[in-house]
């Protein structure tokens, strides 16, 4: 039953991809690595493993858990408040989801229950945040599967621009809120084209930005778990400058937001960007959620087109955003519906010229 239900809500984030069928680990397992290898740590949080439940010094080794192909850490809250957050790393050593729990800090210990089927990231004073399994499953990737990789800025203006220095053309459309919430959630989308002499050069990036800091609702918490964007053939490009080809990109340091990717994928021009955890409002103003800036290259120009947001319960919402003015060739437009009673119309845009990040 507690895997039926995880394979509900992976098809409700679109993210299932044939992945039900079978778990290809049924239990995690715990394993001991140098603190020092640890990946990046999200913005927020720090590494923090001590040696035991009564010591706050540090520990050289760090205890991690393995599951299905993934790595994950558990982080302190950078100001040392009672929380974790529990990451899962691909072998790349690429962030896919995170959990942020309350009621532990100092990671020292991880212990798997497979009778009652829970982990267990135990910290100071041996006080526990229990996960179970299905809550930790994260899914393969599958068919239409797309690669990203995370970047800082400005670096990764350097793929679009031999100075370094673009000139990005910025537009917003507006979320819709349920009726509970007050405030505003806007769906950013910014363009710039790559200059001759760069690796992007007769390209233009198309970058997204899911920005719920203004949203408010004291009871069910709208948040967004997906972007759907009508991109047509994507150009592969190195964001990392590695030689590495990538689909898209995460913009994870030097630039705005706190939520990143889980993973991409297309169904025919559509590609669907699923975060890592819900973007969601907040109870108080200015204290929602924002994603990083995510980004896309295309060899055909801007043109306004209707995206997609993902609302848990819901069909997709319309969004007025920016995207490739393409042909169809590999599939026709739009193959996302949606409900009449959610329909709403696509949302004027004003655009502005802004420096990139």
């Amino acid at each position: 039953m507690r895997y039926f239900q995880k394979c509900v809500w992976a098809c409700v984030l679109g993210t299932l991809a044939m992945t039900c069928a079978a778990r290809a680990q049924a239990v995690p397992t715990v394993q001991t690595l140098l603190t020092s290898s640890h990946p990046a740590v999200p913005s927020g949080w720090k590494e923090a493993c001590v040696v035991s439940a009564n010591s706050g010094a540090p520990s050289p080794n760090c205890p991690v858990l393995q599951y299905n192909g993934y790595t994950y850490w558990a982080w302190s809250d950078i100001n040392n408040g009672v929380a974790m957050a529990i990451v899962a790393y691909d072998p790349a050593g690429v962030a896919v989801k995170q959990w942020n729990k309350p009621g532990a800090r100092y990671i020292w210990q991880i212990t798997v229950d497979p009778v009652a089927e829970t982990v267990g990231f135990v910290g100071q004073s041996n006080s526990t945040i229990t996960m179970s399994f299905t809550d930790l499953f994260v899914p393969a990737p599958g068919p239409g599967a797309l690669t990203f990789v995370n970047v800082g800025a400005p670096a990764v203006n350097c793929i679009f621009a031999p100075d370094c220095t673009v000139t990005a053309t910025d537009t917003t459309g507006a979320i819709p809120m349920p009726p509970d919430a007050t405030g505003s959630g806007i769906l950013q989308s910014r363009t710039f084209v790559g200059a001759a002499g760069s690796p992007g050069a007769g390209n233009t990036a198309y970058e997204y930005r899911v920005d719920m800091t203004q949203a408010v609702s004291s009871d069910t918490v709208p948040c967004v778990t997906d972007l759907a964007v009508d991109i047509g053939a994507d150009t592969r490009l190195s964001y990392d400058t590695t030689g590495q080809l990538y689909d898209a990109y995460v913009v994870t340091s030097g630039g705005i937001g706190t939520v990143g990717l889980f993973n991409v994928t297309r169904t025919g021009n559509v590609v669907d960007f699923v975060f890592s955890q819900p973007v969601c409002a907040s109870p108080t103003a200015g204290n929602g959620q924002s994603s990083y800036f995510i980004g896309i290259a295309s060899s055909y120009a801007p043109t306004a087109v209707t995206a997609h947001v993902g609302w848990p319960g819901l069909l997709p919402l319309d969004v007025g955003a920016r995207g490739p003015d393409h042909p169809m060739p590999l599939q026709l437009k739009s193959s996302y519906v949606t409900s009449p009673v959610h329909h709403v119309k696509k949302k004027k845009m004003h655009a502005a010229k802004a420096k990139a990040h």
